[in-house]
């Protein structure tokens, strides 16, 4: 797993010292992000029951490296902080759990609204994007009695004790779409929702044949575009004026008829041209 990371980390940093080096846009943005979560889990899921009536919504945080090749298209690597925490006792359950968790990803994005209207110089994105990731977690787990469950297949362990900070991994799929308003040349501000999905299911410390666990976040972000004020980035321009076919304006007809103008390299010639037509006219008349 350390050795795929390496590897796209190295091909990431690799095109984009390449493509910065050849290119008249600047492209390379951070982001700072701050918002809630919400764990998806087995916690007291039985059925006619909401899917986590007892799970807390906590605070997180995180960041990403993102480098835009064109106006609708973006790689990234992102970090967030994930606390995760639930308490089924008040609602009849016999355990509690308090997760801490490390999300590392890569990830791509699309400007849907660049995309469908490609000549919009519009200071709004709406980014839609998917990746690929790797969590670290440990687990405080505790229990009152004997509930029946494994507590997970790993540790070979039934709910009739308490764990405290048992380690886990896993790989998970990141899903978000981001909502942004670029109020500066530099600066951006943004909403992002996310659905994150796991390829295990003992984050909560427990294990139940149904489903994998998940994760909801909600997210607002202040991005800086890196070089902006020097360079145009591209997040703030179009697909047309990326591709270099933006439509001409009057000023730039008038200089393509300007430059058009041939004037003879013997002024006489032009003389003797005017000369002639003055003869025409006096012929006519």
């Amino acid at each position: 797993m350390k050795k795929t990371f390496i590897l796209i980390l190295s091909l990431f940093m690799t095109l984009g010292a390449f493509a910065q080096q050849y290119s008249d846009w600047s492209r390379w943005s951070i982001t700072l992000e701050g918002g809630l979560n919400r764990f998806d889990g087995d916690v007291k899921q039985d059925y006619g029951r909401e899917v986590i009536p007892t799970g807390d919504t906590k605070i997180t945080f995180g960041g990403a490296l993102e480098y835009t090749l064109t106006p609708v298209w973006s790689i990234g690597l992102d970090y967030y902080y994930l606390p995760l925490s639930a308490d089924t006792r008040p609602e009849g359950g016999v355990y509690s759990f308090e997760t801490k968790m490390h999300n590392v990803s890569f990830f791509t994005s699309f400007n849907l609204l660049k995309a469908f209207f490609q000549k919009s110089n519009s200071k709004w994105g709406l980014w839609g994007g998917f990746g690929y990731g790797y969590s670290m977690h440990k687990v405080d787990y505790q229990t009152d009695n004997v509930d029946g469950v494994m507590i997970n297949t790993k540790w070979g362990k039934f709910a009739d004790a308490d764990y405290t900070n048992d380690k886990g991994r896993s790989q998970f799929v990141p899903l978000h779409l981001l909502l942004e308003y670029n109020f500066t040349k530099c600066l951006a501000l943004g909403a992002k929702a996310q659905y994150r999905g796991y390829f295990v299911d003992d984050i909560d410390g427990r294990f139940r044949p149904n489903a994998n666990d998940a994760l909801e976040l909600g997210t607002l972000q202040l991005r800086n575009k890196f070089n902006a004020r020097n360079k145009d980035h591209t997040r703030n321009i179009s697909l047309a004026q990326y591709r270099g076919d933006v439509e001409k304006t009057d000023l730039d007809r008038l200089q393509d008829q300007i430059n058009g103008i041939v004037i003879p390299a013997d002024p006489t010639e032009r003389l003797d041209d005017l000369d002639r037509r003055v003869q025409k006219l006096e012929d006519i008349f």
